[in-house]
């Protein structure tokens, strides 16, 4: 969905702060609304189904599409993420 946010900021020209705003809430809350999702929010009491993304904002997100550092269904993490380095020196 943040490659579809990608395209429509250069096909729409919407690459302000606010319009990536715009294209992170068609991709992500009016997606799920689209889809007649229930209790598609968060909330407390609502089932926690969402995607925590490596990124800094919105910006970046659509930018880079950056990988999801976790993924979360009903509550539980189900993938997760790492960066890792590596350091290769001779000692």
């Amino acid at each position: 969905m943040l490659e579809i946010a990608f395209l429509c900021s250069h096909l729409l020209w919407m690459t302000s702060l606010r319009d990536m705003e715009i294209l992170y809430d068609m991709v992500t809350r009016m997606a799920g609304k689209a889809m007649n999702i229930k209790n598609h929010r968060i909330k407390i009491g609502a089932p926690a189904n969402l995607v925590v993304l490596n990124a800094e904002n919105v910006y970046e997100a659509i930018w880079y599409q950056t990988e999801p550092r976790y993924v979360i269904s009903r509550g539980r993490i189900v993938a997760e993420n790492e960066e890792t380095t590596r350091f290769h020196v001779k000692i």
